[in-house]
């Protein structure tokens, strides 16, 4: 009785779900809680083509996806129940019959010529929808209304030979498809050719990358626009122009989609197109990171590390950096090894840094393998060894990491891990040219004496003063020595003062001495013994021993301050205790008084 009612009411009553849980409940005569839960599985949502979908298996499959279908639904002895078998199976039987009689008849229009019928068939069989799905037969049927011009199916034959469903891999195939679509105004189509300008099936061409974005993106697809807005914003194809960038990215991303979100954050985070707005940065990262966008989730990261837009909270920064991380973002595993390497928004562990830092370098992040070579140099959360270091540091600096050109120049002038080699320590330090001033101050150190290059103060001159310029201190030491002798650049205490006076108001003691050298002689300045007994000071309880011996003569003197030959002696004794021979002479002077 079963099978014939269900045979009977077939595809009918499997359109009705509420008319099959009533029918199944009538005719099931046992235990009502059984029933209710018979008539429940019914009704379940995703239950009517979980059905379906296994009436399209061997009646020896069916079996098991049965067991599994049942128990879904049920307390532990409800697959047992030989009356739900027999219902989901002459169910499954009767709509399988049903709709195999409208496959055919779909196949009879297909093969007649019918261009929607071959686009409705390709497509069920690429779904494995109403028939079991067969990419090679999804290709057949799609090219047929592809060849007479159909704009969706010469769409979908694109697709299949991009991702090799039904076909060998293509992409020129594919490319060739989805022109006669775009052509056509499908807008998928013009979107998916835009990608292929990127040098995928069609030669590198930005510019008509952008022409394909924008027809499809007039037509309100939204990955289109966003991918638009990308072009505008990095100047491919078209001039940069944050302005246009993010009028495409608000458009995207009002439609949800993700990337776009994250995008229009950027712009907003840094101010490029749109004022700088964190509040309104940290709402478009959070909601594509809520979608799981794993580049919005390490950005809302580093808001919550920095506290920009919100209240600065470690803790958070580390939840958000992780979620990117386990999705595979290299930035994301990078930053997470910061927080376990200092200590933030976890207990510090060099240990599980060195393992987040070495998932990310994997992938190429060149941040992470400075700061992996970092642990490798120095032994942390790893056994130390220099060679490593140095392997990474060179992976780090080929990518213009500027630490990491600096680390591998320190590795090369040490002989750490490498051959001590000055030429190729000279080599890395030239990473100056970045702007990095520690590289740029040694690479004026390496031309001054003629280590790794050939010596020339004129280079000395001009890299001293390049770091100086961006407030290096010992290069502004360095270049106020290179004035006031004369070395690459023409004599002039004055500017030599200049220096003196930026890098001693730091704390240098080298240009303090100088700078009171100075003024007790009045060399580029105008003489002036107190400030001179001023700088002399600053240097001498910083153990110069110049200095030292320099404020002894002062006091002995009066110069500057008040005659004092005890403070004298007193200084002369520090200065003669670091071997100063002229503060001995004095001693021994004094002695005889």
């Amino acid at each position: 009785m079963i099978s014939r009612t269900f045979y009977n009411y077939g595809k009918e009553i499997y359109k009705d779900k509420y008319k099959l849980a009533n029918l199944i409940a009538d005719l099931y005569v046992g235990e009502e809680k059984i029933k209710r839960v018979y008539r429940r599985a019914v009704l379940e949502d995703a239950v009517s083509s979980r059905i379906y979908n296994i009436s399209l298996k061997s009646s020896e499959e069916r079996r098991l996806f049965y067991h599994q279908l049942i128990t879904s639904f049920i307390d532990e002895n409800f697959y047992e129940q030989d009356f739900g078998k027999q219902v989901i199976d002459c169910f499954a039987q009767g709509i399988s019959l049903d709709l195999k009689r409208e496959i055919d008849k779909l196949i009879e229009k297909a093969e007649s010529g019918d261009v929607e019928a071959q686009v409705k068939l390709g497509t069920r069989y690429y779904d494995g929808q109403d028939a079991n799905q067969n990419y090679k037969e999804a290709v057949k049927w799609l090219h047929k209304a592809a060849e007479q011009g159909n704009a969706d199916a010469q769409y979908r034959l694109a697709v299949c030979y991009e991702y090799g469903r039904g076909v060998v891999v293509d992409y020129k195939q594919s490319a060739t498809w989805y022109q006669k679509a775009a052509k056509q105004g499908n807008a998928e189509a013009q979107n998916n050719l835009g990608d292929y300008y990127f040098g995928r099936g069609l030669d590198k061409n930005y510019k008509q990358a952008t022409v394909w974005y924008r027809m499809s993106a007039k037509q309100g697809h939204a990955s289109a626009q966003n991918n638009l807005g990308d072009c505008y914003y990095f100047g491919r194809g078209l001039d940069q122009n944050y302005k246009q960038a993010a009028v495409w990215y608000r458009k995207a991303a009002e439609q949800e989609n993700a990337n776009a979100q994250n995008s229009l954050g950027i712009c907003y985070y840094y101010g490029r197109g749109l004022t700088k707005d964190y509040n309104k940065a940290v709402n478009w990262y959070r909601k594509s990171a809520e979608k799981g966008n794993r580049g919005a989730q390490n950005n809302l990261g580093l808001c919550y590390e920095y506290g920009h837009g919100l209240v600065q909270d470690y803790e958070k920064a580390v939840e958000w950096y992780r979620k990117s991380a386990e999705q595979g973002s290299a930035i994301a595993q990078n930053n997470l090894g910061n927080c376990y390497f200092y200590g933030r928004g976890l207990v510090k562990d060099y240990k599980q840094a060195a393992e987040w830092y070495h998932k990310s370098a994997k992938q190429g992040n060149s941040s992470a393998q400075y700061n992996l070579g970092r642990c490798c140099y120095y032994g942390h959360g790893t056994v130390q060894n220099y060679e490593s270091a140095v392997s990474l540091f060179h992976k780090a600096a080929l990518q213009g990491d500027v630490a990491a050109q600096r680390a591998l120049a320190i590795c090369h002038e040490k002989g750490q891990g490498i051959a001590q080699h000055y030429g190729m320590a000279a080599k890395w330090y030239r990473a100056a040219e970045q702007g990095d001033t520690t590289a740029q101050n040694k690479l004026g150190y390496y031309y001054e004496i003629g280590q790794g290059v050939t010596q020339s103060y004129e280079n000395a001159a001009k890299w001293y003063q390049e770091a100086a310029k961006h407030n290096n201190i010992e290069a502004q030491y360095k270049l106020g020595s290179c004035f006031q002798h004369g070395l690459g650049v023409t004599q002039d205490y004055a500017k030599a003062v200049i220096w003196y006076l930026k890098a001693a108001q730091q704390g240098d003691m080298n240009a303090q001495c100088n700078l009171a050298y100075c003024y007790k002689n009045g060399k580029g300045v105008k003489q002036n013994s107190k400030e001179a007994v001023k700088w002399y000071q600053a240097a001498a309880v910083q153990n110069l021993v110049m200095a030292q011996y320099n404020l002894g003569v002062c006091y002995e003197q009066g110069e500057g301050i008040d005659k004092d030959i005890s403070k004298a002696i007193e200084w002369y004794q520090k200065a003669t205790e670091q071997g100063n021979l002229l503060a001995k002479k004095r001693l021994e002077v004094l002695s005889q008084k």
